[in-house]
């Protein structure tokens, strides 16, 4: 009879894991802050407050900058030109909502990334606009580099910036980057690697355990005294250096093994874990999934 498995990788962020399993339920009593970005000369107080997740509520935006019509809503730094000014909005954790307002005798090109995270606004009576000067920097991408061919790429309303005529959207378009990043070094102890050093960044890398020695098994590659696979032929991919080393021992039993890789910054103020696991023969794998929370000790 084959063995279910159901692989749970559990995340421990801004803290240390303890030894002790903590209840903790989650406040319903969240801020909310609604913002508004105009043209010069207009004034909007905007409006904060406190509600309970999972509420609704309609925002009155009839006081509006004078001048101004309703152009965007932009939820929690997303860009959504389908919501309509008397959207009804659902409360969750985060609540920051700001509104894209036009003057009535011009129309708005609105900067967003490639994740439709809100880059800038700018105005115009009709014709070009400039990507200068944009109020938000968009993120590093490793890998991808700004379009040279096309810049923008309009996904509602005019289609170039050089020619504004309607509200509009613009997302910045990337391409791949045929610069390769930086090689890895690979250490491998007890056993022969696909590929020598220096290994090419992303690439795929295939180590292989040697013979065991008389009255021993493999016995898994570890990784600074860290099981991080039971087979001994162990493909992976080569992100950052690494020093494996394949065990022996006189018995081995491989159990399910998940393993995570130290976080790596690929991308500037972000963590990057890479997760692999391991099932072996007799077992069946159900699902799998991230299990994220925030320690306060």
């Amino acid at each position: 009879m084959k063995k279910l498995f159901t692989l749970l990788i559990t995340v421990f962020l801004l803290g240390f894991v303890a030894s002790s399993l903590v209840s903790v339920e989650a406040s319903t009593s969240v801020n909310y802050t609604v913002d508004g970005i105009f043209d010069t000369g207009g004034t909007w107080d905007g409006l904060s407050g406190t509600a309970t997740r999972g509420n609704t509520i309609s925002f009155d935006i009839s006081s509006k900058p004078a001048g101004h019509d309703f152009a965007f809503w932009i939820i929690n730094g997303v860009v959504r030109k389908d919501l309509l000014p008397g959207h009804e909005y659902t409360f969750t954790t985060k609540n920051t909502l700001q509104i894209v307002f036009t003057p009535t005798d011009k129309v708005a090109a609105v900067f967003i990334d490639s994740n439709g995270a809100y880059l800038g606004v700018k105005y115009t009576t009709g014709g070009a606009v400039v990507d200068t000067g944009l109020a938000n920097t968009p993120a590093n991408r490793p890998g991808f580099v700004v379009s040279s061919t096309t810049k923008w790429t309009s996904i509602s309303g005019s289609a170039s910036i050089n020619d504004v005529q309607e509200n509009s959207v613009f997302v910045l378009t990337y391409e791949a980057d045929d610069t390769p990043l930086s090689d890895v070094t690979l250490n491998v102890v007890n056993g022969t690697a696909s590929v020598e050093n220096p290994v090419p960044f992303n690439s795929l890398v295939t180590v292989t355990a040697n013979t065991a020695p008389d009255g021993q098994v493999f016995a898994g590659w570890e990784e600074n005294g860290i099981l991080v696979s039971n087979n001994p032929v162990y493909v992976f991919s080569a992100l950052t250096g690494r020093s494996l080393e394949a065990k022996y021992a006189t018995l081995f039993q491989a159990e399910p093994l998940v393993s995570i890789l130290e976080g790596v910054e690929y991308r500037e103020g972000y963590i990057s874990l890479i997760g692999q696991f391991d099932i072996p023969s007799g077992y069946t794998l159900l699902e799998y999934g991230f299990f994220i929370i925030k320690l306060l000790c």
